[in-house]
């Protein structure tokens, strides 16, 4: 299993956006031609078959990341760009003892962000998880912030302070995702959550 990592890298190729959020290019973090709207076809040639093994887990993961990260998270009210995820494959005990069972989402076939509220002893935070095919991708690092102002927030580490009052009913989903026309390089490495008493915690 994987842990990806890249930091941000600028492109000038041409295209035509406007949804890339107002900071990012004023800060000259990135450029309004430097993006796409990532498509449900992008994926398809990459959809697991019904029972994988885990070179063909490993070489799906590889694909979809070079979409993936330092993809702009399109929200309502706000956007997430993600540098850094860690991979999960769900119900495959065989590949992946780490991740959880989870049936309620299935596997969709395009992408698909949710902002997940926690609460534990007291302490609220957002998690947020993109799903593709058995695929969970927990961000673990990036950039965020709101659409009405200016204001960019670093943040490394899964658990973040929400940017707006939310209850623990609320779901907060969108399938807007921006992604760059040049594929990004990434590094690999060892899952930041690591459970060392699960036989592939340590694998990349």
């Amino acid at each position: 299993m994987k842990t990806l990592a890249v930091s941000h890298v600028a492109d000038t190729q041409n295209a035509e956006t406007e949804l890339i959020p107002v900071s990012l290019s004023a800060n000259n973090i990135t450029h309004n031609n430097a993006y796409r709207r990532l498509l449900e076809d992008d994926l398809i040639k990459h959809n697991l078959n019904f029972d994988p093994n885990l070179d063909e887990v490993n070489d799906t993961a590889t694909k979809i990341s070079k979409l993936l990260l330092d993809s702009i998270v399109l929200f309502d009210n706000h956007w997430v760009l993600v540098t850094e995820y860690e991979l999960y494959i769900r119900n495959m005990k065989s590949i992946d003892d780490c991740a959880q069972d989870s049936f309620s989402r299935m596997y969709p076939s395009q992408v698909e962000v949710y902002e997940i509220n926690k609460y534990e002893k007291g302490n609220a935070w957002v998690e947020t998880v993109m799903f593709w095919d058995r695929f969970d991708l927990l961000v673990t690092g990036g950039l965020r912030g709101s659409y009405s102002d200016n204001m960019i927030v670093p943040f490394l580490g899964s658990a973040v302070k929400a940017l707006k009052p939310t209850s623990y009913d609320d779901e907060n989903k969108t399938t807007i995702i921006l992604v760059k026309y040049e594929n990004t390089d990434f590094i690999q490495n060892t899952r930041k959550l690591r459970q060392y008493n699960k036989a592939v915690a340590m694998q990349k």
